[in-house]
């Protein structure tokens, strides 16, 4: 587990408690999900339109770790905008939804890490892909989010005009579904990355980000810091009218206290 995790011996009964609940949720949209595209499928059949789809399920990179019980500053914002973390409709309208960094980690399992890190846990992602062309199969060769896009264009037969265009950086995957390639990238040849400031094979990223052109983090950037410094942007932008009435109540209270205090106790007494 990464540093600083709660051990599930050491939480109480009724924190055990909200945490499972909180799995659950998150198994339950989940199962959701399958349940709509379930339903996706069965219309598209009676349509006519299955034989002629293809279906590509990925997700975000790596599972959210950030808990919604830790911060006061995030409990004020829940307050005025009518969410709330208690185990009582969990999951429901209203529910701020998390599971924290050790369910995350969990889930990123046996990937390490999770959201906003280089590990796999914050970069390995599914990608099933259905359809016309595509035999079912399970492939563990390493492919990239870049590479879908020119994937669906071999699939659909699209020719691209690359005159005076820059080529897409991804790579069909064309091969490797139809069992002409075991790999999209050769075992030699590094693959650089970066998130939010972290990265890794540094010299391969380098070479990519002079390629595409990536404008750099400015020097002593944290990612922890700038998501906390935007939040507070968004409220002071969101609530700043909030904390300027407080304030106009505060000194109209210090004036009228100012008052009291000159006409009773400071008052000159009369010869």
């Amino acid at each position: 587990m990464p540093d600083g995790s709660r051990n599930w011996s050491d939480l109480t009964d009724d924190e055990r408690t909200v945490y499972a609940a909180r799995m659950q949720v998150n198994a339950g949209m989940l199962e959701a999900m399958d349940h709509h595209i379930g339903r996706l499928v069965a219309h598209l059949k009676q349509t006519g339109a299955y034989d002629n789809t293809i279906f590509v399920i990925t997700s975000d990179n790596g599972p959210e770790h950030n808990r919604g019980d830790n911060d006061s500053r995030l409990a004020t914002w829940m307050r005025f905008n009518g969410y709330h973390v208690d185990l009582e409709g969990v999951g429901e309208r209203g529910s701020w939804g998390f599971i924290g960094p050790e369910w995350a980690n969990a889930a990123a399992s046996p990937g390490a890490l999770f959201k906003f890190y280089m590990a796999e846990g914050g970069i390995r992602v599914p990608l099933i892909m259905s359809g016309p062309g595509i035999a079912p199969q399970r492939v563990d060769a390493m492919t990239l989010v870049s590479d879908v896009a020119p994937t669906l264009l071999d699939l659909t037969g699209t020719q691209v005009e690359t005159a005076d265009v820059l080529p897409m950086t991804g790579r069909s995957l064309m091969p490797l579904l139809t069992g002409e390639a075991d790999r999209v990238y050769g075992a030699d040849e590094p693959v650089g990355m970066e998130v939010s400031g972290n990265s890794e094979l540094l010299a391969d990223y380098a070479a990519y980000a002079q390629r595409v052109g990536v404008l750099e983090m400015p020097e002593g950037y944290d990612s922890g810091e700038q998501i906390e410094a935007n939040t507070l942007a968004k409220l002071r932008k969101q609530y700043g009218w909030i904390v300027i009435v407080i304030g106009l109540i505060f000194l109209a209270l210090l004036y009228g206290l100012w008052r009291l205090v000159r006409r009773f106790i400071l008052k000159p007494r009369s010869a």
